[in-house]
């Protein structure tokens, strides 16, 4: 087993890296790496009905999805991300239990009674400090997760909360969980630096100390598996399953309800009332076009209906639309 310590903090190439390890090379990898701020969905998630869009996209918070199933999860630089990528024989491939059971012996060498929670999470005093999800690819399994060491948990729960709009699908569905950092349930002191220092010194040990790093051929190859897929919205959006979404609001003195379809991300079916009328007219406009921040914005911005949008509340009429 070879051992990386991966030094970038982008999300995408991270990701892309899980892939390109998994499908690319017959090595069994342990991976530990650190993202900025990013909500990371599941494979199989609607992740626009996961999160609160209008904060994400407003505090600059990189939106991805991986290759894994499972819930959606908040990484910043307070949480640590570790990464398995196992050989096996197809029909015996998943299995959590073996692979949360070094994290959890690393986690109570620190002093945490950590213990496997019912849906494979990691738990501590019944809260969660850890998420994991897997992925076969043919006699390869990935099993990543991670580690809530001193995560802004107010950015976290503000991120993966909606409140406002209606969205109908057949997604996985996350499974919120109530959350703690590890760092508060260490009694000494405990710096990140020091916590994860451990960790690599205890997945070397684990790995049998093959520290590995990517050649420069390698990274350009991640870095193109990361933006032809993990950063495009085609991966990150135009995956999600088919969805409905309404939504209800007022602006100004008029009631307006807003009803469209998807399918791969593109909208299929729309429809817009603005009090008794409706903008029939309008429909054409948005069909076949991504539901997208851009494609929302031109529209509301280039259609003649602008002129009824105060401009202070422009941003309020276009995030309603997620």
């Amino acid at each position: 087993m070879i051992f990386i310590n991966s030094k970038t903090t982008d999300a995408y190439f991270n990701l892309a890296a899980e892939e390109f390890l998994l499908k690319n090379t017959d090595e069994e990898v342990c991976m530990i790496w650190q993202g900025r701020d990013a909500v990371v969905a599941g494979k199989h998630q609607n992740i626009l009905a996961e999160i609160n869009f209008r904060q994400a996209t407003g505090k600059k918070i990189t939106i991805a999805r991986r290759i894994t199933g499972g819930g959606t999860v908040y990484h910043d630089m307070g949480n640590i991300n570790f990464s398995f990528i196992r050989n096996g024989e197809p029909g015996n491939m998943i299995n959590f239990e073996k692979n949360i059971a070094p994290v959890i012996d690393f986690l109570n060498s620190e002093g945490v009674n950590a213990n496997r929670g019912p849906k494979n999470e990691i738990m501590a005093g019944g809260r969660k400090i850890s998420g994991n999800a897997e992925h076969i690819h043919k006699k390869r399994l990935l099993h990543h997760g991670t580690l809530l060491f001193s995560s802004d948990l107010s950015i976290l729960e503000g991120i993966l909360s909606r409140n406002s709009g209606d969205y109908a699908d057949r997604a996985v569905k996350s499974a919120r969980s109530t959350v703690v950092n590890i760092k508060d349930l260490i009694s000494r002191e405990m710096t990140l630096d020091r916590f994860a220092g451990d960790l690599r010194n205890y997945f070397l040990d684990y790995s049998k100390g093959r520290i590995y790093e990517f050649s420069s051929s390698e990274i350009k190859t991640i870095r193109d598996i990361a933006g032809k897929k993990f950063s495009s919205w085609e991966w990150i959006f135009g995956w999600s399953p088919d969805y409905e979404f309404r939504n209800s609001f007022r602006l100004e003195a008029a009631d307006i309800s807003i009803a469209l379809k998807t399918h791969r991300g593109i909208i299929t079916e729309f429809n817009m009332k603005w009090g008794t009328n409706e903008y029939k007219d309008i429909s054409g406009t948005f069909l076949n076009k991504p539901h997208s921040l851009q494609t929302v914005s031109e529209i509301a911005g280039s259609h003649a209906m602008a002129g009824f949008i105060p401009p202070d509340r422009m941003d309020d009429f276009i995030f309603s639309f997620f």
